[in-house]
């Protein structure tokens, strides 16, 4: 199947989020953050720009709407990945 990039909406998590240090690789901790995390906690979500840029990445297909709002698209679940 094929998709134009037009009927997409493409996010990227951004550099300054923060993650729960259990998921972070062994050695790394929370004194390794700089920036500061998006609200609450969440991660901070950033509209990408479709490009070539994305080829070759993986990209994960959520239960959203297209106008659902950022924190909507975080506590979405997860329901495929696709390879780009």
């Amino acid at each position: 199947m094929t998709v134009g990039f037009d009927d997409l909406n493409i996010w990227r998590v951004g550099e300054a989020s923060t993650l729960n240090s259990s998921l972070l690789p062994i050695g790394h901790g929370d004194e390794e953050e700089e920036g500061g995390g998006g609200v609450g906690g969440q991660a901070l979500l950033v509209q990408a720009e479709c490009s070539m840029l994305l080829q070759h990445s993986v990209a994960a297909v959520l239960h959203a709407e297209i106008g659902d709002e950022v924190r909507a698209l975080a506590e979405s679940s997860v329901m495929g990945f696709v390879y780009m």
